[in-house]
Formats: C-alpha cells, sequence, structure tokens
C-alpha cells in the first residue's frame, strides 16, 4: 500500500468516527434513509421490495464517483470510501 492509501484510509476512519459523533451510528441513519427511499420508490419496486442500509451507502457512493468521473476532487474519493466503508460494515454484522 502507497503512503497516501495510508493517508486516505486514516482520513475516512476520523471522518466516519467524527460524523458518528455528530450524527450517531451511521448505520441507523442509512436505515432511515432507506426507509424514506422504499416510501418514494415504491411505484417502481416490486411489492415487497425494499432499499436497504447497504442500498443506500452503494448509491451514496455512486453519487460520489460519478462526481469524481466528471471533475477529480479528494474528497469524492474519500467519501467514496467513506460509503463503501460503511457498506462492508453492515454487511459484517450479524
Amino acid at each position: 500500500m502507497a503512503p497516501n492509501d495510508q493517508d486516505i484510509l486514516a482520513q475516512v476512519d476520523g471522518i466516519i468516527s467524527e460524523r458518528g459523533l455528530q450524527y450517531g451510528d451511521p448505520s441507523e441513519s442509512f436505515l432511515q434513509i432507506a426507509e424514506i427511499w422504499t416510501t418514494l420508490l415504491r411505484a417502481q419496486l416490486a411489492p415487497g421490495q425494499r432499499v436497504s442500509a447497504s442500498d443506500v451507502g452503494l448509491l451514496m457512493a455512486s453519487l460520489k464517483i460519478v462526481r469524481q468521473a466528471n471533475t477529480h476532487k479528494r474528497d469524492n474519493l474519500v467519501d467514496a470510501i467513506g460509503y463503501l466503508t460503511i457498506v462492508s460494515r453492515l454487511e459484517e454484522r450479524p
């Protein structure tokens, strides 16, 4: 791993921790967002289908990836990695 890789990963961990202190556990926020998105997308979803907390993280990371593809900005990369880190943590939970 290159030294800059460690820097970006440390930055991501710091941001996730900081936001957790400000807004609470990201898994709770992602679950709340998933509920809202499920309601908003009800007409497009199959009966009984729901948006998951992991879907929220993947979609948010996708937003940052598209932004990065249009204009390089380190913040896009940091945020995308952060969202994917949260998805990884959500999917590791029992």
